[in-house]
């Protein structure tokens, strides 16, 4: 049995819940379903179903069934080549939200708002009390390709993503501070997990690993974009180095913010479909309660996730950058639509969401 061990440590508040639904608790299952996530956004360039011929031989496979083959499926059923398992460290959750005021959120406290707007007691993993954790990735000798496959599944989880609620919005991030691996694979593979800076070589470098695999297989534009992946995607990463988490998430926090609910920020009901570009459903304050932002036909599609993934990253000396990937994927299926009481429309408006970016990359390096 090959074997990596990831000592990991925190960065921003973990907001992951265990049995009970309020105690903070870090389960293998939810550090998984984000290896899947990455792991389809790193193989943009597979099609979502098998590739077979007249005789219903399969070709090439395609994204459902690589992804299944790695982790495990149901459709087809297939068990997990990969196992991961979690050590919890010393438990440091608390109450992130005490005293709150719901009207003077912003930077990263208007990331987090939803979790204190819902729950002012809801309790998370403090990064600023001492939690490491550590994750083993293991498989048999036959199943090793599986494993190299999850391990640069992690190393994108960790450096643009997390784990737990709000993670598009940067909570739950954490970095990799020591590595067992006695087979010596990652320098095999030439990936490095501890280092002193983001090196986007480096990422460049297993997409590029990526799409040489499958060079010979390309899907079509429309088919790209069906779901997140890394192929379509740009990434901006906070010039700045912060001392801290919130400062760090406070730089981008806030320019989303003034954007949208800044001083001079003023929207009528014809202007809802540039917020609905960062994600659905948008609760909107009325005369009488509050109304939605949401798809018409909500027995298709009730939610649509942000295609803006913020993140932080953490050097070997604790300070900390920002990180933004901007999916490409389509924002909805064909036919669907976005509607608001009376008011309809076909697709988003992306000009907010262009002029959040353009601001970001003046702040990126």
């Amino acid at each position: 049995m090959h074997s990596i061990t990831f000592e990991c440590k925190v960065i921003t508040p973990m907001f992951l819940a265990g049995a009970d639904g309020s105690k903070p608790e870090l389960r293998a299952p939810s550090i998984k379903g984000a290896l899947r996530f990455w792991w389809r956004a790193l193989n943009g360039q597979l099609a979502l179903d098998n590739i077979v011929n007249e005789k219903k031989e399969v070709l090439v496979k395609g994204l459902k069934y690589a992804e299944s083959e790695i982790f495990g499926g149901t459709s087809p059923a297939l068990k997990s080549k990969v196992n991961l398992r979690v050590k919890p460290g010393k438990p440091a959750d608390t109450n992130l939200f005490q005293g709150k005021n719901l009207r003077n959120d912003k930077g990263s406290d208007y990331f987090l708002y939803s979790l204190i707007h819902q729950n002012k007691t809801r309790k998370g993993i403090n990064p600023e009390r001492y939690q490491r954790f550590k994750v083993i990735l293991s498989a048999y000798p036959d199943n090793i390709s599986a494993l190299q496959e999850a391990v640069y599944a992690f190393w994108i989880l960790v450096n643009l993503g997390g784990i737990g609620t709000r993670v598009r919005r940067g909570a739950g991030a954490f970095r990799v501070v020591n590595v067992a691996d006695t087979n010596n694979l990652l320098s095999q593979w030439n990936i490095h997990f501890v280092n002193s800076e983001f090196e986007r070589s480096t990422l460049r470098e297993i997409l590029e690993f990526m799409e040489k695999r499958y060079k010979d297989y390309n899907q079509s534009p429309k088919t790209k974009k069906m779901y997140s992946n890394l192929r379509n995607a740009d990434i901006y990463i906070g010039e700045n180095l912060h001392e801290n988490w919130k400062q760090a998430l406070d730089e981008v926090g806030f320019e989303m913010f003034d954007l949208r609910y800044g001083e001079n920020v003023s929207y009528t009901s014809d202007d809802l479909n540039q917020k609905a570009a960062f994600g659905l459903p948008i609760t909107v304050r009325q005369r009488r309660g509050f109304g939605f932002v949401n798809f018409k036909n909500q027995k298709e599609n009730n939610r649509r996730a942000s295609n803006l993934f913020i993140s932080a990253f953490s050097t070997a000396d604790d300070e900390i950058r920002w990180v933004v990937t901007h999916f490409k994927d389509d924002f909805m299926p064909p036919k669907q639509v976005i509607k608001y009481n009376h008011k309809e429309w076909k697709y988003p408006d992306n000009s907010l969401l262009k002029e959040f970016l353009r601001n970001i990359e003046e702040i990126s390096y």
